[in-house]
């Protein structure tokens, strides 16, 4: 016989069974979850095999100690050829070695890898070594390969300045109110024949970043023609239309884009090709 109250009993039975029924669940729950994880360990491995075919190709790009070696051994004697052998000297670790280092991740862009060659070759030269700045295969690793074509427009160009025109919409009823609607527009993507055309203002943005150029404003070339050649181009038509329509006068500020000093010493360090003219016919 057992003391228990009836109450007291049923209490009990109750708690037990509730605990049976949490434990009976448990496997339940875990039953209802597995097809959800195991579809979504199906959907990961997917991803997973996706990505890695994707990046496959990449690791084919990565170079190697011994194609770096190979590469620079065959191009860097074509830059030093016309050099006098006395004036040929080893270059400095703080270059050449983090030169072989980027070399590895982008010795596949021709652009890119042409700017690290050039800069080993000006170190290798006791003329020219001092201009091999450490600091200036940082910048090549900071530049797209459309960059590298924009700066060769500046070693061609004796000036070393290009125009930038803005458009902006003014008021009719307040000459104060303006609005920018395109900023640094210029003909440098077309004429550096770069990739991504779309991408050039941001191109000089960040080469304004990189110190290499500066953007003068309030400040214009005298000749006229090279501004009316920009305000003419097709990507402005639609936009002037569009402030002409809201009422408003579409407006030109003329600037220059040019070259800073810190710029000049890394376009002749990297970006002016060291190649003697019969090495290139």
């Amino acid at each position: 016989m057992t003391d228990e109250k009836p109450e007291e009993s049923n209490k009990v039975a109750e708690t037990i069974k509730a605990v049976e029924g949490v434990f009976k669940s448990v496997p339940v729950y875990q039953d209802a979850l597995q097809p959800a994880a195991k579809e979504l360990g199906k959907s990961l491995e997917i991803v997973a095999k996706v990505v890695n075919v994707v990046l496959e190709p990449i690791s084919g790009l990565v170079w190697g100690y011994d194609q770096i070696k190979k590469f620079i051994i065959t191009n860097v004697p074509q830059k030093l050829s016309g050099i006098p052998k006395e004036n040929i000297i080893s270059p400095k670790p703080e270059i050449a070695g983090p030169i072989i280092e980027s070399l590895r991740f982008s010795g596949y862009n021709e652009d890119l890898r042409d700017l690290y060659t050039n800069l080993l070759a000006t170190s290798m030269d006791k003329e020219t070594a001092t201009n091999a700045h450490p600091g200036f295969v940082e910048i090549i690793k900071n530049l797209a390969p459309d960059e590298a074509r924009i700066l060769r427009l500046f070693i061609l160009s004796e000036e070393g300045q290009f125009p930038l025109v803005d458009l902006e919409s003014t008021r009719t009823n307040d000459w104060h109110e303006f609005k920018v609607f395109i900023k640094n527009h210029s003909l440098l993507g077309k004429k550096a024949g770069v990739e991504h055309p779309n991408l050039v203002r941001s191109y000089i943005d960040n080469l304004c970043r990189l110190r290499l150029l500066i953007i003068l404003e309030g400040a214009f070339l005298i000749d006229e023609k090279v501004y009316k050649e920009i305000e003419e181009d097709g990507e402005f038509k639609e936009i002037i239309k569009f402030i002409k329509e809201e009422g408003d006068v579409p407006n030109f500020k003329h600037k220059i884009l040019e070259i800073t000093t810190w710029g000049e010493q890394f376009c002749e360090a990297c970006v002016r090709d060291k190649t003697p003219p019969t090495q290139n016919e």
